[in-house]
């Protein structure tokens, strides 16, 4: 069976620093895959070529097979999301709003949200359990509640892949322990999961696989 992502001897650099070299690995349906290291160990370039953001110097990534850079950016939004879980909005949309523009890429640019993508804002805010702040302004939350609206927009966007880059980051215990578990049920929802973190313990609890990189390089 064809992995959902193979990473195929990665290598970029930023100028003339070396981010990643040789990177391979490769990620199965239906799997969380934690991604373990220390800062500058190029976890967050690795989830950006990944997602097509970035092109590597060497190698490449394949989603079932395909080079990611042969897919069309619309086509790739609707497989695979990318997101930090931290949201940066300064304009004073509703929770509501800013969820539904995980729906983009399903849609046209100026058409109207559809019965299915009201539908899918309405399963991600209740995953998230935020369904009470709905009607609320973004700018007016706490921390906790943004990540977890940010967490509903990747959720609505309803893609095949998730990449997660340190999702539990400046969240209390139990903020986080309710974000790694929403982590885990996206796999029991059919997706496949990529995360990095410095959680050792969440990652413990949560991951089925693991990758350890230290300065741009597999160890383990």
């Amino acid at each position: 069976m064809t992995p959902v992502l193979s990473v195929e001897n990665l290598t970029f650099s930023y100028g003339n620093s070396p981010a990643l070299e040789g990177v391979t690995f490769q990620v199965g349906e239906k799997r969380r895959l934690f991604i373990l290291g220390e800062n500058g160990s190029g976890k967050s370039t690795l989830l950006k070529l990944i997602s097509g953001i970035l092109s590597p110097s060497r190698g490449k990534v394949l989603f079932r097979g395909r080079d990611v850079k042969e897919i069309p950016r619309r086509d790739m939004a609707r497989k695979i999301v990318l997101g930090t879980g931290n949201l940066a909005c300064d304009f004073p949309v509703t929770v509501e709003e800013f969820v539904s523009l995980g729906r983009f890429p399903h849609r046209g640019l100026f058409s109207s949200l559809t019965r299915k993508d009201r539908e899918a804002v309405d399963e991600a805010l209740s995953l998230l359990g935020i369904s009470s702040l709905r009607g609320r302004r973004v700018t007016d939350l706490s921390d906790g509640e943004k990540q977890k609206v940010s967490l509903a927009k990747m959720v609505a966007q309803d893609g095949e892949v998730y990449l997660f880059d340190e999702p539990g980051a400046h969240l209390d215990l139990r903020s986080r322990v309710e974000v790694f578990r929403l982590i885990s049920s996206l796999t029991e929802r059919g997706k496949t999961v990529v995360v990095t973190s410095h959680d050792i313990g969440s990652t413990l609890a949560h991951a089925q696989d693991v990758l350890l990189l230290k300065g741009g390089k597999v160890v383990s």
